[in-house]
């Protein structure tokens, strides 16, 4: 997922930026008034969030620059928070109705073991959001909606073919 962000502050080869998720929401109905949906609801997700991310590039604070997420973590997240707590509500319900046969404690028992498994998703992500960097900044943004050249190799293929 590749997205604009801008550079808040910098630290080495660190950068804190501020991302508006747009991909992700962009369907959700209640993206528009800032509210989100269920699932950001119960993952506290914004729409405006703060993230570590690999500055190979350089950056400063204020820079507005592109920052890529591996489509490999987005569908991992994507997976744990949508498939995953379904697949364990509606297993929770099979295994039961072997001991159990009220359809309403059966109805609660997976809609417990679904909330018990949102908040276990909670707080490993924001765990795992302490002790790990899913952003890099890949390149500057240019107002056009293009990059802008930031290797050496680009720097200086663009001067060779005149490009400032």
């Amino acid at each position: 997922m590749i997205q604009k962000a801008t550079v808040i502050s910098t630290d080495g080869d660190k950068a804190k930026v501020e991302v508006i998720r747009a991909t992700a929401c962009e369907g959700c109905h209640r993206s528009n008034d800032g509210s989100g949906c269920a699932a950001c609801t119960i993952l506290d997700l914004k729409r405006k969030i703060t993230a570590d991310a690999v500055n190979d590039i350089g950056a400063s604070a204020g820079d507005v620059v592109v920052v890529e997420t591996p489509s490999r973590t987005v569908l991992s997240v994507s997976f744990l928070v949508f498939i995953i707590p379904l697949v364990l509500g509606i297993g929770s319900y099979f295994l039961f109705s072997l001991f159990i046969s009220n359809d309403a404690v059966l109805a609660l028992i997976s809609a417990s073991v679904i909330i018990l498994v949102f908040a276990v998703i909670h707080f490993t992500v924001e765990k795992s959001k302490k002790s790990s960097t899913m952003l890099r900044i890949t390149s500057f943004y240019d107002e056009s909606g293009e990059s802008k050249l930031t290797t050496d190799a680009d720097i200086r293929a663009g001067a060779e073919n005149g490009e400032d």
